[in-house]
């Protein structure tokens, strides 16, 4: 699985994603729970609202399901979230949008705050 895919996951099952530097996303409403399906799952656009938040930290149960989902060691999963968020932080700062695959993009705004545009 990748970071991508258990981002994703992860929200979709504790209706709250805090990702380090970037901010906090949340599940407004009721979505089926039907994440043990194999069938591909889209999250309504207008059912994620997120919150940027420069000085949010490392999630210890993020990296926890993280462990869980990929069968990493706990030191590994959290080094290769925080090279996923810092490519796309970069990604960013140089005005290009970072994509979440089936989450949808964060974009910089002009005042240096962030934009998120699900989809």
């Amino acid at each position: 699985m990748k970071i991508e895919q258990a981002l994703v996951l992860y929200l979709l099952k504790h209706k709250q994603l805090s990702l380090q530097r970037i901010g906090t996303f949340k599940i407004d409403g009721a979505i089926p729970d039907n994440t043990d399906n194999d069938k591909p799952f889209i999250i309504p656009p207008d059912a994620i609202s997120f919150q940027y938040d420069a000085k949010t930290g490392e999630d210890d149960d993020l990296i926890a399901f993280i462990v869980q989902n990929t069968k990493k060691i706990k030191p590994l999963a959290s080094a290769d979230l925080d090279s996923f968020l810092t490519l796309g932080l970069q990604f960013i700062n140089i005005g290009k949008p970072f994509s979440i695959q089936n989450l949808g993009t964060l974009e910089k705004l002009k005042n240096g705050g962030l934009e998120f545009r699900p989809g």
